[in-house]
């Protein structure tokens, strides 16, 4: 279980062919969020790009954790989550909408202007604990195992 002044390690991007494993602060969680901690992090062309540095998210100047296919077991759930529970053993989809607009009113996140994704626009998976934002949790990606 992670608390205030947590640290924990995780494989951090700083460049094209620069990872680094560093110790990094365990994700805070808010309402509606969930924290795994991860069991497994797949490595797929995505991420070959990204160490590249030909990822267009990954800016120059990004210091961000990679990792966006992700299984383990959720650590804390933030209030107002329902439906998971604490230990379960969860995959999560890393692709979400923002909730709002006309294209995730229809179910089409992946169409969404301000879609995010783990580990590319957000803090990933390549590391011991990933923070999972309310937008991605409500839309349904902690999927129980």
């Amino acid at each position: 279980m992670t608390g205030a002044g947590t640290t924990m390690l995780a494989l951090v991007y700083h460049g094209p062919e620069d990872l680094r494993p560093q110790r990094r602060p365990a994700p805070d969680i808010g309402p509606g969020e969930v924290l795994v901690k991860v069991e497994a992090a797949g490595i797929c062309a995505t991420d070959l790009r990204i160490l590249a540095g030909a990822h267009r998210k990954f800016v120059p100047g990004a210091a961000r954790i990679p990792g966006h296919e992700v299984a383990g077991v959720i650590a804390r759930i933030g209030r107002d989550v329902h439906g998971l529970d604490e230990g379960r053993s969860v995959f999560v989809a890393p692709n979400f909408g923002c909730g709002k607009c006309r294209h995730c009113a229809r179910g089409g996140n992946n169409l969404c202007p301000e879609s995010q994704a783990l580990g590319i626009t957000v803090d990933g998976a390549f590391a011991e604990y990933v923070r999972v934002p309310a937008a991605a949790v409500e839309q349904g990606n902690v999927i129980p195992l």
